[in-house]
This record gives C-alpha cells, sequence and structure tokens, in this order.
C-alpha cells in the first residue's frame, strides 16, 4: 500500500488500528501516530525508556503462550512495562480486532488451522530484535 504514496514529507496515522503502515513506508521528516487506545500509548512510553523496554523485551521472553496468560492479560496493572506485556499477549495471542476488552478470543494452537504461524508467538525473540529496532528508529526521530 505504502508503495502507492506520492512523494510527501508528513504522514499522519489518523486512526491507530493500522501503525502496519506507519512501520513500512519509508520515514518521512514528520511522522504522527494517533490513537484513542490508552494502551497504545503506554506501550509507545515504556519502548522510549531504555531500562523500561529491556525489561519488557525480557519479560516478554519469559511469557509462555498459554491460555492461563491471556486471560490474565485483562487484568490491571499499575506497572507501565506489566501492562505494556499483558497489551502484547492479548495483541499476539488473541484472535478478533478488540484487544480492548474480552471480545478477543483465546488462539488455541490445536484449533488452529496453520499452527506453524503460531511458532514466533511461543518465544517472542523473532521479533524482539526487529521490533526493539524499530521502536527505537520510530521513536528517536
Amino acid at each position: 500500500m505504502s508503495s502507492h504514496f506520492p512523494e510527501h514529507r508528513a504522514y499522519v496515522e489518523v486512526f491507530g488500528g493500522p501503525v502496519g503502515v506507519l512501520l513500512q513506508k519509508r520515514r518521512s521528516n514528520r511522522q504522527v501516530y494517533n490513537d484513542l487506545d490508552h494502551q497504545v500509548v503506554g506501550l509507545f512510553r515504556v519502548l522510549r525508556d531504555v531500562e523500561s523496554r529491556g525489561r519488557l523485551i525480557r519479560d516478554l521472553a519469559l511469557t509462555p503462550f498459554s491460555r492461563e496468560e491471556f486471560d490474565g492479560s485483562y487484568e490491571a496493572s499499575a506497572d507501565p512495562v506489566e501492562a505494556a506485556r499483558k497489551f502484547i499477549v492479548r495483541c499476539f495471542v488473541g484472535h478478533g480486532t478488540r484487544s480492548i476488552d474480552q471480545t478477543t478470543q483465546w488462539v488455541s494452537q490445536l484449533r488452529y488451522p496453520r499452527r506453524e504461524k503460531l511458532r514466533p508467538r511461543v518465544g517472542w525473540s523473532p521479533c524482539s530484535d526487529r521490533g526493539r529496532r524499530r521502536a527505537h528508529d520510530r521513536c528517536h526521530d
């Protein structure tokens, strides 16, 4: 999709949902990410802080792919890093478009028709290095 964009100096992601476009396109002079979901904003705050980001990556690497983790991800946490971890858990192991409430459903490895696609979700590590680099690049413009 971004290959069809004309030359531009600014890009505004009006609705946070399609952030995939922002993360895949070539960098602009000005990039704006807008989202009503406080969890997304909280995640970006954690990613900006080196110590918090490191803790988040470590905690995600130690998070098992389990129904219990998914169900527990809806419990509020006052700790910003833990809140970010729970948000990412919902995004990665849930099936559905809403991670803010419990209408998102658990993705079972046994019921999922393409189980191989879940492998990266088990260890989290395939996305850690790439995600960390991309988050660092985006947060330090």
